[in-house]
């Protein structure tokens, strides 16, 4: 029964890599040394139970010397990539001209001249060559043994367990079947014959832990987990035990156990398709035909019509569900910028931005760079003597992890990085294989240059949509102020009846209008020269305490003020410094007419000037504070671009072009400062800062 359970099982393992196709010959090898395993076994089964023939005391020693050869010839083969695989198992070819003649010295009666069976144990008679045979047995097993480990010496990471399963299979099969089949009948010990293909169990499960676990040959399982050879292995033996039972009853032994396995061998691959069928929405089916998956895309490109979202949602859904994906997310580099999530695929809603600063970023913009692979390199930092060399790859993995994601493939056009795909992990568990990579790289080599075109496509829109824009806002902005000039002056005709002080009114919204109006194109004439890289400055010794005082006052007249409140204060001795007085007035300027324009409750802004040490250097800071609606997280990241007006902004005063805060930045970066904000949400007011380096000369 154990030699029947042998066969079937090395049949069965045999059966299965032969459903994964044999293109690869790694592949092709080991379904042979099954195959050779389970010959051994059916051999030995026939010797015992049905005939006790010479012929048939010969084929286990025949099968023996091929099954050792094939094992070397694996060793040779596995671990390698498939092109040096190939080569290696075409060149070690050869090999098998050994056990061809061992082969030939067996049948030729050289190796067993004669056996007998005394009380189920095999005494054979040895010819000439068996000690010849037992050499070549041994130095097989130790040409492998070599093989293996010195791969595993040169081996990393997850290859590095896959070798470790594969030694331990040799070790735990073939040191004691040499030991029963070889050495101990060589010294006329023949009572354990029997027990060499029974230790191929053990042999058997370390590879397939290792095809199930750690994916050996790039054979994956179709259940997860290794649920369905759970399910198909109870069944096969049900199925085993029935037949048996059945055909016990009408055949003689052993047919009654030889008719079974043939059916259940028979059976195999379409019990196994079965449950693959049944199972395939539960463990989520990995199958997927590279042409199919690029026809596809190759339609996705046709549709998009250069739409950029439609491009990415499409590209990103075929992938996640080619790849049964929990996630996935694809981001485009924003000009001169960071790159920012433009389509997600996720269980939950978020957006995230990678800066260049980011280890991800550098990686694979590096040139020639392919995939980030988390799991690759967390698998090769278990090694502690990679633990200096792999230091940078760690932090990767942390940054991929961090984000969420397990895979990175960069998006290249020209060998420039213009957006970056991020994959999470499989819903069945099981890493990226050899051909997902191809997929991948195939996949995003044929969408990168239409991510180009559309990204410009979208560039040259928004450019000519910010022009339209621009000449809106700007018809919009002077209209307004235009025609509450116009409607003053045309009151200011009929002198009758108005009286001195509706007059002096009038005259007032007239002289505000002109001023705004003014304000607003010598505003727009500023934004043309900044962007034209035109900013000059003439630079020259002022008090800065005396510009904000003036500038104050002017603001109250111009918007009409006179109740507002403006404190002024200098926190220690305020030193002359050298600046630009007209531009560091326009800046004061915007930043006070903010304060005072969008605090409607609380008239009253403070002014605060101090000396402080930022940047390693000496710096004047001024902090002007509003008690006013305050600014929200969203527009603060928001508020120093141009044309950019928050909601809350727009419903209290719907004049402005939203350019002043952008300018005011322009002018204290030419001074070499900065300008930025604080506020703690709407209805808690907002306070800017500037600062200016203290220049004496």
């Amino acid at each position: 029964m154990a030699l029947i359970i042998t066969f079937i099982l090395n049949s069965s393992l045999a059966a299965f890599v032969l459903s994964r196709g044999l293109r690869k010959p790694l592949n092709v090898i080991f379904v042979a040394f099954c195959l050779g395993i389970a010959g051994w076994a059916l051999s030995l089964f026939v010797l015992f139970n049905v005939q006790q023939s010479l012929f048939w005391g010969e084929l286990p020693f025949a099968f023996a010397a091929f099954i050792l050869t094939l094992f070397l010839l694996f060793a040779i083969a596995v671990e390698t990539s498939e092109k040096d695989g190939a080569e290696r198992a075409k060149r070690a070819l050869f090999l098998l001209i050994a056990p061809l003649i061992f082969a030939i010295l067996i049948f030729k009666h050289l190796v067993v001249v004669s056996l007998k069976i005394e009380n189920g144990v095999l005494s054979p008679t040895t010819g000439a060559a068996y000690s010849y045979f037992v050499y070549f047995v041994i130095l097989c097993a130790v040409a492998s043994l070599a093989v293996l480990v010195y791969k595993y010496k040169a081996a990393k990471g997850i290859f590095k367990l896959r070798l470790k399963y594969v030694f331990l299979g040799l070790a735990l099969f073939f040191i004691p079947a040499i030991v029963t089949n070889a050495v101990l009948p060589y010294f006329g010990i023949r009572d354990f014959n029997v027990l060499g293909p029974l230790f191929s169990f053990f042999m058997l499960t370390a590879i397939s832990y290792a095809i199930v676990r750690h994916h050996l040959m790039d054979i994956s399982v179709i259940i997860r987990r290794g649920t369905v050879f759970t399910i198909l292995f109870t069944v096969i033996s049900f199925l085993y035990a029935l037949f048996g039972s059945f055909f016990g009853d009408f055949f003689p032994n052993p047919w009654k156990f030889l008719i079974p396995s043939l059916i259940v061998i028979a059976g195999f691959l379409p019990l196994k398709n079965f449950l693959e069928t049944i199972t395939d929405k539960t463990f989520f089916r990995r199958h997927y035909h590279l042409d199919e998956i690029l026809g596809r895309i190759n339609k996705i490109i046709f549709e998009s019509n250069l739409s950029l979202d439609n491009l990415l949602a499409s590209f990103n859904r075929l992938i996640v569900d080619a790849l049964k994906l929990n996630r996935g997310a694809i981001l485009i580099l924003i000009p001169k910028d960071s790159f920012i999530s433009r389509q997600m695929i996720s269980d939950t809603a978020e957006n995230f931005e990678l800066t260049f600063d980011n280890p991800l970023i550098g990686r694979l913009a590096a040139p020639g760079f392919r995939i980030i692979d988390k799991e690759d390199i967390e698998n090769g930092a278990r090694n502690p003597h990679d633990a200096a060399v792999h230091s940078h790859d760690r932090r990767l993995a942390d940054a991929l992890g961090k984000i969420g994601f397990n895979l990175a493939i960069p998006i290249k056009y020209k060998e420039q990085l213009i957006g970056i795909c991020l994959l999470g992990e499989k819903k069945s568990g099981d890493p990226f294989f050899a051909n997902d990579i191809v997929l991948l790289e195939h996949s995003v080599n044929a969408i990168a240059p239409i991510i180009e075109n559309a990204r410009m496509y979208e560039e040259l829109k928004k450019t000519d949509d910010a022009k339209s824009r621009f000449i809106s806002i700007v018809s919009h902005q002077l209209r307004t102020p235009l025609s509450s000039a116009r409607w003053n002056l045309e009151l200011l005709q009929d002198e009758e009846t108005l009286s001195p002080e509706e007059r002096k009114s009038a005259f007032g919204d007239v002289h505000r209008s002109v001023v705004a109006t003014i304000n607003n194109l010598n505003s727009l004439l500023l934004v043309l020269d900044i962007e034209q890289g035109k900013i000059f400055l003439d630079l020259a010794p002022g008090n800065i305490l005396q510009d904000i005082k003036e500038t104050a006052r002017t603001v109250k007249n111009d918007i009409g003020a006179g109740n507002f409140e403006i404190n002024v204060k200098a926190e220690g001795d305020i030193p002359e410094i050298h600046y630009d007085a007209n531009k560091i007035r326009f800046v004061i300027y915007a930043l006070l007419h903010n304060a005072l324009t969008y605090s409607p409750m609380v008239k009253k802004t403070d002014i605060l000037v101090s000396q402080k040490v930022m940047a390693d250097s000496n710096n004047l800071v001024v902090a002007i504070s509003d008690y006013g609606i305050g600014i929200t997280e969203l527009a603060k990241a928001e508020i120093f671009k141009k044309f950019f007006r928050a909601d809350e902004a727009r419903s209290l005063a719907p004049s402005g072009f939203g350019i002043n805060t952008y300018i005011a930045r322009s002018f204290i970066a030419a001074h070499g400062g900065q300008m930025w904000l604080e506020s703690k949400g709407i209805g808690q007011g907002t306070t800017f800062y500037f600062r200016l380096p203290i220049r004496h000369n």
